[in-house]
C-alpha cells in the first residue's frame, strides 16, 4: 500500500507525521511526503491514498483528512500577535513573565506547557512565518535531564539555525523560479502563441524525441488545410479568424491526444503526427475531423456571439478542410520527414484544386 502525506511545503508537519506513522506501520505501508504543489496526476495515480490536514477538494484522489495541529483561527491569532509584537520570546513556568504570553500559550494548553520559544520571521517587513518550540510538563519531568527549560541561549541557537534555514529556502525558491522561467521560455519557443499547439520547431523536437527515446520510427502524417478561411478573415475580421483557428486547433488536439500530437504548421495549415496508424484507421480519423468541423455549421454561433449580432454564412462559404495523408516507416532524419510531408502536401494540393472538403491517402 502506498500513502502520501501532504503539507504546504512537504516538510515540517508532513515529516513529523511520516516519522510517527513509519514507527506504527513499519514495512506494511510505503510512505512518501509531498508539498501541496507536488501532487501531479502521475503522483496521484501511483498513490493509493493521501493523508493531510489541508483542504484538498480539487485533488482527485482518496484523502484521509486529519485534524490540523493549529486551525485557521489559531493561526490568525498568532499572526495578529506578531504583527503587534515583532520580537520573539522565550518563557517558562519558572519565569515571572510566563503569563504575559498567555495569548500564544493558551493555543497549546497553558497549563501543560513547561517552556516555549517563539521566533517570527519577516520578509520585506511582512510576517512570513513563525517558529514555535515548546516542551510539555510531562515530557520535562520524565526527561533524563530533569527540569529542562528553554532559555535565551536556546532562543539564540534556534534563531541562528532558522536564519540559515530561511536563507537556504529563499535560495532554493529563487533557483526554482529560475527553472520555472526557463521552462516557460523553452515551452514558448516550441508553442504557437495563438492556438497553444506545437509550432514547427516544436514539431521537429517532438519527432526527434520519439526517435531518440525509441518510441517509434513509424509515423503517419495528416496535412490539413482549411477551406474558405479567407472568407472569414475578409468578412468578419482577423479577430474572428483567430478565434476560428483556436476552435479548429481544439478539434485537432482532441483527435490526436491519444496517439500523437497536433501542430500549427503555418497560417491556416495544420499537421497531425501519429505513431503509425493503419491506412483505413487514419482515413477514418481524417473523416472524423471533417465531420466535427462540419457539425460546427461554419461556427456561426460563435461569430454571432463575438460580434453581438446574428450572422448568416452561405453554405458554400462554411469552413471545411482538406486533408492529405502520408506515412513513413523507419524514419531516419529531417529530410526523411520533409519528404513524407511533401507527399501528404501533394495529395492535399490535388484535393484543394478539385473537390475540397475531402481526405485522401498518398499512394
Amino acid at each position: 500500500v502506498s500513502a502520501g502525506i501532504i503539507c504546504a511545503s512537504g516538510i515540517g508537519i508532513s515529516r513529523l507525521m511520516f516519522s510517527k506513522l513509519e514507527r506504527i506501520f513499519r514495512d506494511s505501508i510505503q510512505l512518501e511526503t509531498y508539498g501541496q504543489n507536488d501532487i501531479t496526476p502521475y503522483v496521484a495515480g501511483r498513490t493509493d491514498f493521501f493523508i493531510s490536514s489541508m483542504n484538498l477538494k480539487n485533488l482527485e484522489a482518496d484523502i484521509v483528512q486529519v485534524n490540523p495541529l493549529l486551525n485557521d483561527e489559531d493561526i490568525e491569532k498568532i499572526t495578529k500577535y506578531f504583527l503587534v509584537h515583532r520580537s520573539g520570546f522565550v518563557t517558562s513556568k519558572l519565569k515571572k513573565n510566563y503569563m504575559e504570553y498567555n495569548r500564544i500559550l493558551s493555543l497549546f494548553g497553558v497549563m501543560q506547557i513547561c517552556s516555549m520559544v517563539c521566533i517570527p520571521y519577516y520578509i520585506n517587513e511582512n510576517l512570513n512565518s513563525v517558529f514555535i518550540l515548546y516542551i510539555f510538563m510531562k515530557d520535562n519531568w520524565n526527561a533524563p535531564r530533569t527540569k529542562f527549560m528553554l532559555d535565551e541561549s536556546d532562543m539564540d541557537f534556534f534563531n541562528l539555525v532558522l536564519l540559515q534555514l530561511q536563507n537556504s529556502i529563499e535560495k532554493l525558491e529563487n533557483e526554482e523560479q529560475i527553472k520555472n522561467i526557463n521552462s516557460r521560455l523553452e515551452k514558448s519557443a516550441i508553442t504557437d502563441y495563438l492556438t497553444g499547439l506545437y509550432n514547427r520547431d516544436g514539431f521537429y523536437q517532438r519527432i526527434k524525441d520519439w526517435i531518440q527515446n525509441q518510441i517509434t520510427r513509424d509515423i503517419t502524417f495528416l496535412y490539413i488545410d482549411l477551406d474558405n478561411f479567407k472568407y472569414y478573415n475578409d468578412t468578419f475580421g482577423h479577430a474572428v479568424g483567430d478565434r476560428i483557428l483556436k476552435e479548429v486547433a481544439e478539434i485537432l488536439r482532441q483527435i490526436s491526444k491519444d496517439r500523437g500530437f497536433a501542430t500549427r504548421y503555418g497560417g491556416d495549415e495544420f499537421l497531425i503526427s501519429f505513431q503509425f496508424v493503419a491506412k483505413e484507421s487514419t482515413l477514418a480519423l481524417g473523416r472524423s475531423i471533417l465531420r466535427m468541423i462540419k457539425e460546427k455549421k461554419g461556427f456561426a454561433d460563435i461569430i454571432s456571439e463575438m460580434l453581438k449580432k446574428d450572422i448568416v454564412i452561405p453554405k458554400e462559404k462554411e469552413l471545411s478542410c482538406s486533408i492529405g495523408i502520408a506515412d513513413v516507416k523507419g524514419i531516419v532524419d529531417d529530410d526523411h520527414i520533409s519528404e513524407t510531408i511533401s507527399k501528404a502536401d501533394e495529395v492535399l494540393y490535388r484535393i484543394k484544386h478539385s473537390t475540397k472538403g475531402d481526405v485522401k491517402y498518398a499512394e
